[in-house]
Order: structure tokens, then sequence, then C-alpha cells
């Protein structure tokens, strides 16, 4: 994803933070993790999963930065007015790359920086990736460079228990609504195959008890954190 890309992601959050197509839990003070779903799956055929993000927040200014992350790379993006402040480079190193490492499962992290689009910013915008910890920088082709980042050189990530516990009634009832669809759905099928082929749907009855099942254990964790 390009940093304006990224940077329209932010504005969208800022305008409308209770979009279904952000899944977002705070994993320290000021950012916040989770998916991004561009497609919402009960809108759109697509077979699509969402992609990783950490946003950076400030109580008075509100989301000021996104960082995308694959199983092996990274692109980020800050408010210019926020840049020069150290808040990138030390996020990176003390919460997002140790989460990172932990949740991707991986020992090595790749980042890009494309001095053409950056311009002038370039040198700061790599200074930054440097201080946070990222090395061995590469040529990929003229003025894009990749650069990488090793967990031995990182903490443990170490997650807060008063913010895993952040969850509200309003979580509840919307997978409620979620899990009431897709049983809809099911019983459809599930009767539809039966008429159309005299027979009963072993399958279909299995999916909708693990459903349920699901819907229980959603409860009971949600209902936990409040």
């Amino acid at each position: 994803m390009t940093e304006l890309q990224l940077e329209e992601l932010v504005n969208e959050l800022n305008i409308n933070p209770e979009s279904s197509k952000f899944i977002l839990s705070q994993i320290s003070s000021d950012i916040y993790f989770g998916k991004v779903w561009n497609h919402l799956p009960w809108e759109n055929q697509i077979e699509y999963q969402g992609d990783k993000f950490y946003f950076i927040n400030r109580i008075d200014h509100g989301f000021i930065g996104a960082i995308e992350v694959t199983s092996s790379e990274m692109h980020a993006y800050l408010k210019p007015a926020f840049r020069g402040k150290g808040i990138m480079c030390n996020t990176l190193r003390e919460i997002i790359l140790p989460h990172a490492f932990h949740y991707n499962k991986t020992d090595v992290l790749r980042i890009t920086i494309d001095q053409n689009f950056h311009g002038e910013q370039f040198r700061q915008i790599e200074h930054s990736a440097l201080l946070a910890g990222f090395k061995d920088k590469h040529t990929i082709v003229d003025q894009l460079f990749e650069y990488y980042a090793y967990r031995n050189e990182y903490p443990e990530f170490r997650f807060t228990e008063e913010l895993s516990k952040s969850i509200s009634e309003k979580e509840l009832n919307f997978i409620h609504d979620r899990v009431n669809s897709i049983n809809a759905q099911l019983q459809y099928m599930k009767e539809r195959y039966e008429i159309l082929f005299n027979e009963e749907d072993k399958l279909i009855e299995l999916l909708i008890k693990s459903l349920e099942e699901f819907e229980q254990l959603y409860d009971q964790k949600v209902r936990g954190s409040l």
C-alpha cells in the first residue's frame, strides 16, 4: 500500500472510527492493531481477507499515522505535522515491531522507502527507520530501497491485560447479528439440499452447531471483558 493510500485510510478512520471495515484492538496507550476489510464479506462476494495495520493515536489529534504489515514487509505513514519528533521510530521500536514479530511469527521484517516519492523528506524518513532498528540497506530499483529488522534485536512483546479487556457491549451485539444472519443462510441451504436431493445434510448441521458454539464462546469472552 502506498503512502497516499495509508493517508486516506487514516483520514477515513478519523471520520468514521465505528466503521465495520476496521477491526481494531488497543495494544498500548496510543497504538491500535487490527485488520482492515476494504470489501466486507456480507456486501461483496469477492473472497478477501483483511490486511493487518497499526494505527497511531493521539488523544487531542485522533489518528495520526498508520503502518501496514504483511508477513515480511511494512509500509508506514505519519502526518507531516508529527514528523521529526521521534514518534514513528520510538513507536516502531518499543511497540509495533515487537508485536509484529510476535503476531506474524517471523524473525525478519522488511520495509521499503521510495526516494522519488518522498523527495526532500527521504533522509528524514530513512533516519527514523534506522533509529527504529532497520538495517542492511539494499537497492531494489533506482531510488527505491529496502531495509531489514531482526527479531532477536527487540524485546518480547507483552500484552497489557487492562487494554485487552476494552471490548464493548456493541461488539457483542454486532457479532450476534452477524451470527444470526449466517445461521439463517445455513438453515436455508440445509433445507434446500434436503428437499432437492431427498436426504439429510449432515455437513451443514455440523456447521450450524459449530457456529452456535462460536457464538457462545464469543459471548463469554466479551462479557468477561465488560
